[in-house]
């Protein structure tokens, strides 16, 4: 969750969510997007998004501009030379690294998170 994470508190300008509550939405963000890619088990977006919200957590963030999200993500320091790389679960507790993620798929799961 933390790409997103970082990429929300800059765009913010560290004056919005607090850093786990940024992490929180990454993760169900990653869930959901890890769920699209066929990599994360089906329905575990919402089993970790309800938990979340038990915490008192964010699932998503307010309103904000997915292209500047997308320029703040991209300078994540896991990037690599085809792109993001994306730490995925698999099931609860255990996780995969993914790279070439279709860009189109990002937007579309960030466009759910971010209100846009």
């Amino acid at each position: 969750g933390h790409t997103l994470a970082h990429a929300i508190e800059a765009v913010e300008r560290f004056g919005g969510l607090l850093h786990g509550e940024a992490v929180a939405v990454g993760m169900v963000f990653a869930a959901r997007l890890g769920e699209r890619l066929g990599q994360t088990a089906p329905g575990t977006a919402r089993r970790l998004g309800a938990l979340t919200e038990a915490f008192g957590l964010p699932v998503k963030a307010r309103r904000l501009p997915v292209p500047r999200v997308l320029e703040a993500m991209g300078r994540d320091k896991k990037r690599g030379a085809t792109g993001l790389r994306w730490v995925l679960l698999t099931r609860i507790g255990h996780c995969k690294v993914v790279e070439g993620v279709p860009e189109r798929l990002v937007v579309e799961e960030l466009r759910g998170v971010l209100g846009s």
